[in-house]
């Protein structure tokens, strides 16, 4: 596909996690790419969310690499921040899925973005295992995706790619594992 400089790339991408991939690629350079399960971060007893998210945020701080936190159904950083008592760093590429409880395909939308992209760690306490009875949400009207980067639409999972997807994956605690 090719554009004319005076074209907005974006009008060309239908999909919206290949607009975000896109917004990526042209921002990435040699190092890699960490996608963090912001679902995860912010789970367990409420006394312990902000040294969690502290501990991870501190974890991968360099400035050079991308970092993605996926957090569903946060309303966006305001709310995060009112959640966790915590500021997203400016550096970080924040994108938030709005789905009703037990039906946001959050999971999916991360296990996704990472088939899509190169050098891509996946930071979670989730296995990922048994996809094959993920909840997607609502196929139809798709999932209401905001981001940090202007990017806002609607998300649909594309269930194949994330049933077949093997992933890089960093625990909170460390342990390096592949799914």
């Amino acid at each position: 596909m090719y554009f004319n400089k005076d074209d907005d790339p974006f009008n060309y991408i239908d999909n919206i996690i290949d607009k975000i991939v896109f917004y990526i690629n042209n921002k990435n350079s040699i190092y890699p790419i960490f996608i963090i399960d912001g679902e995860n971060l912010i789970g367990g007893p409420t006394e312990h969310r902000s040294s969690k998210v502290k501990r991870i945020f501190n974890k991968y701080n360099d400035i050079n690499k991308i970092k993605v936190l996926i957090v569903k159904k946060s309303g966006g950083i305001k709310r995060f921040k009112n959640y966790t008592g915590i500021d997203i760093p400016n550096d970080y590429i924040f994108i938030s899925l709005h789905a009703n409880n037990g039906t946001c395909p959050d999971d999916g939308f991360i296990i996704e973005l990472a088939n899509k992209l190169n050098n891509v760690f996946v930071v979670t306490d989730d296995e990922f295992e048994n996809r094959e009875n993920y909840n997607y949400g609502n196929i139809i009207n798709r999932t209401k995706l905001k981001s940090n980067i202007g990017i806002n639409g609607r998300y649909i999972p594309n269930i194949n790619i994330i049933n077949n997807t093997q992933i890089i994956k960093e625990n909170i605690n460390k342990k390096l594992n592949f799914y």
